[in-house]
């Protein structure tokens, strides 16, 4: 009689089920409540002290993926860096666990692209020389 009532008990179980994987699952994390516009702003508006600018504003974030716990994130600045991508590097893994609230896997890839500047009218440009600055005093 209890069964004819309830429904039957393969059914009751599947629904506690679904209920304790869905509330309980120890493998499930905060990461599928993140979404990537989040993670965007939140690097996104890390101040890049060389350019004055945001990386948002200067367009530095050329990739970005979140699949299960892992961030994977490509960002490419404009100018030689060497010295200042590993604290970029800090910032940037800061500002993702300060979004995702807990512990992810971050494959993070900081790369340069200094892009040749066009000449002048006019001037013929010199072979192997990609920029030149001139420097002059009064």
């Amino acid at each position: 009689m209890l069964m004819h009532r309830c429904g039957s008990i393969g059914h009751l179980k599947k629904s506690i089920f679904d209920y304790l994987l869905q509330n309980f699952n120890p493998i499930r994390n905060n990461m599928t409540e993140i979404s990537t516009s989040a993670l965007l702003e939140a690097v996104g508006n890390i101040l890049d002290p060389h350019t004055k600018s945001t990386l948002e504003e200067s367009k530095a974030i050329t990739s970005s993926n979140i699949e299960g716990d892992t961030v994977s994130l490509e960002i490419t600045l404009g100018y030689p860096a060497a010295g200042w991508q590993a604290t970029l590097d800090a910032l940037v893994r800061e500002a993702i666990e300060g979004v995702v609230g807990g512990s992810c896997t971050i494959n993070l890839s900081v790369k340069t692209s200094v892009v040749a500047h066009e000449v002048q009218k006019g001037v013929t440009p010199i072979k192997g020389v990609r920029n030149i600055i001139a420097v002059a005093s009064g």
